[in-house]
């Protein structure tokens, strides 16, 4: 039988509920799904049961080579997959698998546990056998589980990139809001585009142009118009039943100035972070992301949740190898920052350029950077030297923030 078929019997198999607890749903569809992929599950060095870990036993470690967990997998029984993230993930923990799934057999949840944030922040695709088509249920099983992805590492990778894909988009959701803020205020740089706009536009549809006062003033009314607006709807909304948020829509952290999707410079941003994660994926081991962004940023996870790395192209023609700071809590931020910066004198001593700390009492985040001069539109040669910064300083930043971040969790749970 194809994988479709397996799928399809065991879809019209739960639609009839005759999987009744959690070793059904192990040997009717868990082992059956998995030597469809390929995983010779009679082989319990590759597909190890009851797997020993800290105490306890995760159900399933996919293994290569044999003894090795890649992937893990907890079964419960049907309609029991709720609140079982906790014991998957501390069992993750203490192996370091680039996959983790929990399954009740008919909703299958793929997490990558070196992810940052909350459980749910971590999931990158949640299938489920009942609603989903043969299709796409086959395509999300073939990409994370089958055994060749699996061993060759490709699947590890896969979800690293689509965790990353997916952390992005939020990041862009949550500060939306912010950037249209910042544009109807005025207190962007390129809220100028947007006054140019608007100008442009009454004038075509009335032959008059509007001052540079008038459009501004108008503006300001619509944002505070928009603001006065949810406090008026609030209490209608609340007795609304509201809809459910996708599992993959959750917002980000720092607002983003992005090129529109065709621009040259677009592409430039494009190529230039491309050439920057692969050159910083192969020959340095920093990250395990593949495919580069049109946007003038780049983060990279450090392992550790809320700090991250980034490589910026900012205005006024700077570029910043950044780490930064972002437990998605104001209080938790800023005390972090304040721990790290008591050693200040001690870290800045093992760079070759100034350290510029960067509390942020204004924004949520911190951050600690490194700068120097560059633009995405130098020529070739000078791009090429600043991917050799970046490169470079990304490398020392971890070298050097990895144990002070550590030391900086000790004193802090100390306190």
């Amino acid at each position: 039988m194809e994988l479709k078929e397996h799928i399809d019997d065991i879809r019209s198999r739960l639609k009839q509920k005759l999987f009744l607890n959690e070793t059904a749903v192990r040997q009717g569809i868990v082992d059956r799904l998995l030597n469809a992929l390929g995983w010779q599950t009679f082989d319990t060095q590759r597909v190890y049961p009851e797997y020993p870990i800290n105490g306890g036993r995760v159900d399933y470690a996919l293994c290569h080579p044999p003894g090795k967990p890649l992937v893990f997998i907890e079964v419960k029984r049907v309609g029991n997959i709720e609140g079982a993230e906790k014991q998957l993930f501390e069992y993750a923990f203490h192996e370091g698998v680039p996959i983790l799934i929990l399954t009740d057999g008919q909703k299958w949840r793929f997490f990558h546990p070196a992810g940052s944030g909350s459980y749910q922040e971590r999931l990158v695709r949640e299938l489920d056998l009942i609603a989903d088509g043969n299709e796409e249920s086959s395509k999300c099983l073939l990409k994370y589980l089958m055994y060749t992805a699996v061993q060759a590492g490709i699947a590890g990778q896969v979800i690293a990139e689509d965790y990353q894909e997916i952390l992005q988009h939020r990041e862009v959701r949550r500060h939306l809001p912010e950037a249209w803020e910042n544009l109807l205020s005025g207190t962007s740089g390129d809220s100028e585009f947007l006054i140019e706009a608007v100008q442009s536009e009454t004038h075509r549809l009335c032959g008059n142009r509007p001052t540079y006062k008038q459009v501004l003033a108008f503006l300001d009314d619509f944002r505070k118009k928009s603001e006065t607006e949810p406090k008026k709807t609030s209490e209608r909304r609340k007795t609304q039943p509201q809809p459910q948020a996708d599992a993959n829509d959750v917002p980000p952290q720092r607002p983003t100035p992005r090129p529109s999707n065709n621009s040259p410079r677009n592409e430039r941003y494009r190529s230039y972070f491309q050439r920057l994660i692969d050159e910083l994926r192969e020959q340095h081991g920093f990250t395990n992301a593949h495919v580069g962004q049109a946007q003038n940023w780049y983060y990279f996870s450090s392992g550790v949740r809320g700090i991250y790395y980034e490589a910026t192209f900012a205005r006024n023609h700077k570029v910043y190898a950044s780490l930064y700071i972002d437990f998605e809590d104001f209080a938790e931020n800023k005390n972090f920052f304040d721990v790290l910066k008591e050693r200040e004198s001690e870290i800045t001593a093992q760079f070759d350029i100034p350290l510029n700390w960067e509390r942020r009492d204004e924004t949520r985040y911190s951050a600690i950077r490194l700068i120097r001069d560059g633009d995405i539109n130098a020529d070739e040669s000078e791009l090429a030297a600043i991917k050799e910064w970046h490169i470079v300083y990304l490398l020392k930043l971890k070298a050097v923030f990895m144990p002070e971040i550590e030391r900086a969790r000790e004193t802090l749970k100390s306190q």
